[in-house]
């Protein structure tokens, strides 16, 4: 086991996923790395919230660290996102007639 390494991705959020799929996949990895093994997890987005669950559990402060400024940069790549969206969005208008 200490040899395995294995990656896990997501292969599409659905209503279902944070109840069977991701628990299920967190005690795998919690086994696999309790036996020496690696686990490489994805998708920086998807931790926006819940990154410091992910930090305390990183393999050193290093790791810890690293992971933690992909977060926060994916966080702020989100919000400037979301305001130049927001400055191009067609804004609804008055309408006399409505």
């Amino acid at each position: 086991m200490s040899s395995l390494v294995i990656g896990v991705e997501c292969g599409g959020s659905d209503t279902t996923s944070g109840l069977s799929c991701n628990p299920v996949i967190g005690r795998m990895a919690d086994l696999v790395i309790a036996e020496g093994g690696t686990v490489i997890i994805s998708e920086t987005s998807e931790f926006i919230g819940a990154d410091h669950l992910f930090a305390e559990r990183a393999a050193d402060g290093r790791v810890r660290e690293a992971f933690v400024t992909a977060v926060r940069n994916m966080e702020n790549l989100a919000i400037r996102a979301a305001s130049t969206c927001a400055k191009t969005s067609p804004r609804p208008t008055t309408s006399a007639a409505a």
